[in-house]
């Protein structure tokens, strides 16, 4: 039987590699935002020994780093709000309104940056 690093497919190892990336790529992009932190810290944990692979997995953690620092940015702004600490905490709040628009701006096109990769990674791995 002929393996399929010999048919010029990637390697079994790889091929699980890239399929557990994918996988934990695709339960942080579809969790809800409340559970992104999780499933963020599982991505990070993800491992990866291929080029193409640590490449992905820094482009979405970067992603996913960026848009988890805009929604709490966003919590700090309601908290800040809700607090109603006078015209300091109203200009706080403005401030960390416009970065946190900056980091979910940035985040999402990086996350677009994230699902090419996987795309091209799903093509390579021949995965689901």
């Amino acid at each position: 039987m002929i393996g399929a690093a010999c048919q010029g497919g990637p390697a079994a190892g790889a091929r699980t590699e890239a399929d557990q990336l994918v996988n934990a790529v695709r339960a942080l992009r579809e969790a809800d935002n409340a559970d992104k932190p999780a499933r963020l810290a599982a991505l990070r944990g993800t491992l990866v020994s291929e080029p193409d692979l640590t490449e992905l997995k820094a482009e979405c953690v970067s992603a996913y780093e960026l848009y988890t620092q805009g929604l709490d940015a966003v919590r700090a702004v309601k908290k800040s709000l809700a607090s109603d600490g006078g015209d300091d905490d109203a200009k706080r709040a403005g401030e960390l309104l416009a970065g946190a628009e900056r980091d979910v701006a940035a985040g999402k096109q990086r996350a677009t940056r994230c699902a090419e990769g996987e795309g091209r990674v799903v093509a390579k791995y021949k995965l689901k």
